[in-house]
């Protein structure tokens, strides 16, 4: 074989490894390529889900949440049912003033005494002529005598629109209300309107009307109204 042969066939070959290698880089860029768009995939798959978990997480805590708030306004508008018509019937003026009123509200409270005497409370307050119920917190604070814990439940009456909004939109503050001075203890005991209100008390001594609320504060919170609850 002559040399310019040999050459040229040389140069063949060197043409032919030429593209070889060429062919097996392209072919190793293509799968890297596709490893790379593969582990984005798999990193892009792997966050949403992580997102819909967190999602899904958050929305059952909310559940959760709203179905425990419900539950806990059902129990106060169990309470509240029960306390006003064992109202009606160990006091028949209650009912004589309930028809007179715009609207009412009514708290259960557990009092503990030990020298000073705190109670916490829920309630609702409502129009008589409907409307949305109004959830409430109430909380007291005094100079108790003797030790021990009792379930309070307090009834307020509500003569006018007017007394019956400032209570629910600005709360009550005890102390600084005039029909919050000290009540009569009796069951047939009467009890008329004072500053547009009238209040009984249930304690473990009996019916009181017209109660003494001293250091008792009621207030709206977000949270009984929403769908939480502390």
């Amino acid at each position: 074989m002559s040399d310019r042969s040999t050459m040229r066939k040389r140069q063949g070959q060197n043409i032919m490894r030429t593209w070889v290698g060429m062919a097996g880089d392209k072919k190793e860029a293509i799968v890297k390529t596709h490893i790379a768009v593969f582990l984005a995939a798999g990193m892009l798959l792997g966050s949403t889900a992580l997102l819909v978990a967190e999602e899904s997480k958050k929305e059952k805590k909310a559940e959760k949440k709203e179905a425990k708030a419900e539950e806990n306004r059902s129990e106060i508008d169990a309470m509240a049912k029960a306390t006003l018509e064992e109202l009606f019937e160990k006091n028949a003026d209650s009912k004589e003033n309930y028809d007179k009123a715009y609207g009412y509200a009514v708290f259960a409270e557990t009092e503990a005494k030990l020298m000073l005497s705190t109670s916490n409370g829920r309630g609702v307050a409502r129009k008589k002529d409907g409307g949305e119920p109004i959830y409430m917190r109430m909380a007291s604070a005094g100079v108790g005598v003797g030790f021990g814990v009792q379930r309070v439940r307090v009834v307020f009456l509500f003569e006018t629109q007017k007394r019956f909004d400032s209570f629910v939109t600005k709360g009550w503050d005890g102390d600084a209300s005039a029909s919050a001075a000290a009540g009569t203890a009796g069951a047939n005991v009467k009890a008329s309107f004072t500053d547009g209100m009238v209040t009984y008390q249930f304690t473990k001594a009996g019916l009181i009307a017209q109660a003494g609320l001293k250091g008792t504060k009621i207030w709206k919170p977000d949270k009984l109204n929403e769908s939480d609850d502390d």
